[in-house]
């Protein structure tokens, strides 16, 4: 709570000390601010043994001695008729004494506390000599103007002090108003050479590393063009050494040196210089002015590295964007304000699809790269008011304020999606990353950050389960979904040596004589509790857990094992079709573990086909034709599954050595039904035909989808109209049955039967 506090209020908190009129008011102002922030029952300033606007005992004499103790390191003290505190004790800034102190009665201070306690006291300390700073050119005025006129050679003139003072203002604006360091400290430089009447000004910072000076701003009079260089580094070297204002003049008294330290959180961090073109006969109050502004530069380095500091705590150093916390507490008071005016918000969790490849394949430096490519294309997805975070690993999240019902989470999910499919050039190749959505709302029983977040995610991994590039929103069942997908996955994980898998096989036809020519192995799973899990269920969660390289070894094995066997008992020509997942085909040793399944099972390796969907080769095409390559080269056969639902797919088409496609479902459904449908049913036949690739019509399921893929030259075919995938006693006998030539598709099912 108090550690969010510090974000939003630090300027408020400065503005409220700096804008009181003596240092006992700004010190009580400071004390009370502290004390709310931080929720603490008591709080005081102490120096040098006293105690001084000390907050949260009434009228009662502050407890002197116990607060004493804090300043030394006591964490616990004994205050009177409060009892025992927690206490915590910050010291202000070195050149003024005194320290912050804290306490409460509930819990310790945590060290984020902690943090924020020396941050509030570090900023009083530079307030109080700031206050101080002025406090002093007003007196100095006030006894100028009374004693001599001519004293005052610089600021000889009311309206000289109110230039000066408006100058200071205005750097004071800036830093409250968080105007970035670069503008305030030019302001610092060209404030200062305006007031010291046109002098060549610069402020010099030294490199905390190397030791080096640099000129970090600087201020040129329009007709002075001598290189000050050496004067400057001279001088602010000297100045950062004595830490304090030094004056040097040159021989001849030409020109008149001035430097004035600068600090960083009390530290010496280089100097303010000015150079003047005389032997000048108002040193002392250059110097003073030089001071002034010197303390403001040190006041803006300071609360920038303070802020640097915040924002560091509470956002993501990879890609810029806000962490978790920074998430939750944003996503908090957007749900307060959604309340206030009866809005909805909405919530998008993002996971990046097989990210994990990325950096197998690629290394760490490549995904760190990709992460923050992602980033920057989230923020273009978004409008000004909305807000993008990293969660974690590749986790991200997206806040949309004042929405009304789901169309805004599926609008900004569609630009994500969209945003993705634009290749990422990475480690010399190009890769393509998409990513799982889960869009959840504010109307939906969520009426806290983490439970809107929590909904998001689990509609996420609803996406997860649907395939790759998918968006889901989340449903109030998705609750009773999740649970028992963990406990699958928990049991996932032992089914292949329990021996709960089992294969049934789907039958491949020639479409022009009706013969079954091939089988397509096909994984079940049957769950002692939940029966039979259905492949779209269990395969995703597979994939994700990385089980799926067991569970395809084995697949692969029992399916070769039963393929020799059919082969030699009664089917000869029997081929097989194995499916093989993008994680199995990303391992290096993928290829030797089919050489050796081969070997073991004495199967012709022209027998077997392995099939790949269309989405695995896109992501990284270099390293899929490679792992293809080997393949090819153990002599069997590789499909491409599928076909048609990928991005680019023609255009990559050409490049992997493919001896089949399958035409997915999905074209096969409209063929009959849409111009269209059939066009592109014929125009992927066609280009097989021309790259000399075989063609298998996947979901075959009426005679007149049969006669059309004949007539258009498709080679094989599969789906319920010849077979529902059988078990392997059955796949003998429906062999048999439907090895006679047929004339016509009619005469062919009824064979079947």
């Amino acid at each position: 709570m108090a550690y969010h506090w510090s974000i939003h209020n630090l300027t408020e908190y400065f503005d409220a000390v700096t804008s009181k009129e003596d240092e006992n008011a700004a010190v009580r102002a400071a004390v009370e601010r502290t004390v709310e922030a931080l929720g603490a029952e008591l709080g005081a300033l102490v120096r040098n043994g006293e105690v001084f606007a000390c907050v949260g005992v009434g009228r009662a004499t502050p407890p002197v001695d116990a607060l004493i103790h804090a300043t030394v390191g006591a964490v616990v003290i004994d205050v009177g008729r409060i009892g025992l505190l927690h206490a915590a004790a910050a010291k202000l800034h070195d050149d003024v004494s005194g320290h912050l102190v804290i306490g409460r009665v509930d819990d310790e201070f945590t060290g984020e506390e902690r943090q924020l306690l020396h941050g509030m006291a570090s900023v009083l300390g530079l307030a109080l000599r700031n206050l101080r700073t002025l406090q002093t050119e007003r007196a100095l005025r006030t006894e100028r103007e009374r004693e001599a006129a001519e004293r005052l050679l610089l600021l000889n003139t009311l309206g000289q002090r109110q230039r000066l003072l408006e100058s200071l203002l205005t750097i004071q604006r800036a830093i409250s108003h968080r105007a970035p360091l670069q503008t305030v400290l030019d302001a610092v430089t060209s404030g200062a050479a305006k007031l010291l009447s046109d002098a060549f000004v610069a402020l010099v910072l030294t490199d905390p590393v190397e030791g080096r000076h640099r000129i970090e701003s600087s201020a040129v009079p329009p007709n002075d063009l001598d290189d000050h260089e050496a004067l400057v580094m001279e001088a602010a070297e000297e100045s950062a050494v004595l830490d304090g204002v030094i004056t040097q003049v040159s021989d001849g008294g030409g020109t008149t040196v001035l430097a004035a330290p600068v600090h960083i959180e009390g530290i010496t961090a280089g100097s303010l210089v000015t150079v003047a073109r005389a032997n000048l006969v108002d040193v002392e109050d250059r110097r003073e002015m030089l001071a002034a502004f010197a303390e403001h530069a040190s006041l803006a380095l300071t609360d920038a590295r303070t802020v640097e500091a915040m924002r560091d705590a509470y956002h993501d150093s990879l890609t810029g964007l806000p962490n978790r916390a920074l998430f939750l507490d944003s996503l908090n008071r957007a749900l307060q304000r959604a309340t206030r005016l009866r809005t909805n918000v909405t919530v998008l969790f993002i996971d990046l699809d097989r990210f994990k490849d990325v950096n197998d394949r690629l290394g760490h430096a490549a995904g760190d790269e990709l992460l923050a490519c992602v980033a920057t294309r989230l923020r273009e997805c978004l409008r000004g008011e909305d807000s993008a975070a990293r969660l974690g690993g590749d986790e991200f999240a997206i806040l949309l304020e004042r929405t009304s019902g789901y169309d805004a989470g599926w609008l900004v999910a569609g630009r994500i999606t969209n945003a993705l499919l634009e290749p990422i050039a990475l480690a010399g190749r190009e890769v393509l990353a998409s990513a799982s959505i889960g869009i959840a709302t504010s109307d939906q029983s969520a009426h806290s950050a983490d439970a809107l977040l929590r909904n998001a995610d689990i509609a996420m991994y609803g996406a997860k389960r649907s395939g790759t590039r998918r968006a889901v929103q989340y449903e109030p069942s998705m609750h009773t979904d999740t649970t028992r997908e963990l406990e699958l996955r928990a049991d996932l994980s032992q089914a292949v040596r329990r021996g709960e898998l089992r294969l049934q096989y789907q039958p491949l036809v020639n479409l022009t004589t009706g013969a079954a020519v091939s089988v397509e192995a096909l994984a079940r799973w049957d769950h002692p509790r939940f029966g039979v899990v259905p492949p779209n269920v269990f395969i995703p969660m597979a994939e994700v857990s990385g089980v799926i390289v067991e569970i395809g070894e084995w697949v692969l094995r029992r399916s070769c094992e039963k393929a020799a066997a059919w082969r030699a008992a009664s089917i000869p020509d029997l081929m097989i079709s194995v499916n093989v997942s993008a994680r199995q085909l990303d391992e290096p040793t993928f290829p030797d573990v089919v050489a050796r399944v081969l070997r073991a099972t004495a199967l012709s390796a022209e027998a077997l086909t392995l099939e790949v969907t269309e989405s695995v080769l896109i992501p990284d095409p270099d390293r899929t034709i490679e792992q293809l390559g080997r393949l090819k080269a153990l002599g069997v056969r590789i499909a491409i599954d599928d076909f048609g639902t990928g991005y680019s797919s023609l255009a990559w088409l050409q490049r992997f050595p493919a001896d089949q496609l399958k035409i997915d479902k999905s074209f096969i459904d409209t063929i009959e039904t849409s111009t269209q449908g059939s066009a592109i049913v014929r125009a992927v036949v066609d280009l097989a035909g021309t790259l000399g690739l075989e063609t298998v019509a996947e979901g075959i399921e009426t005679v007149p989808q049969w006669s059309s893929l004949r007539q258009l030259s498709c080679t094989l075919g599969q789906g319920y109209l010849f077979a529902r995938p059988l078990a392997e006693a059955a796949v003998v006998p429906f062999f048999a049955g439907a090895s006679a030539l047929t004339a016509s598709p009619v005469d062919s099912v009824a064979g079947f039967a």
